[in-house]
């Protein structure tokens, strides 16, 4: 949505990302199709570019939450000292 709202402005990018959310299930097809569809072509362009990859993201909940438990103890035997 961030990457829509610099070309559609904030609520037609979320009006935008509803309309295809909702679509993208009533078809049953993967929501980045849903969303090429439903943007202009030199749209599109710009905010695919932005888009992040999976592979950054994807698996990473286990490692994210074990740093964060461990930067909320480190604060937490901080305070008790």
């Amino acid at each position: 949505m961030i990457a829509l709202a610099s070309e559609l402005g904030r609520d037609g990018a979320h009006d935008l990302l509803y309309r295809a959310v909702r679509e993208s299930r009533e078809r049953d097809e993967p929501l980045l199709t849903t969303m090429r569809a439903s943007v202009a072509p030199e749209i599109w362009q710009g905010v695919v570019e932005q888009l992040p990859e999976p592979a950054d993201y994807v698996g990473s909940t286990a490692a994210i939450c074990e740093r964060a438990v461990a930067a909320w103890r480190a604060n937490r035997s901080e305070g008790e000292q």
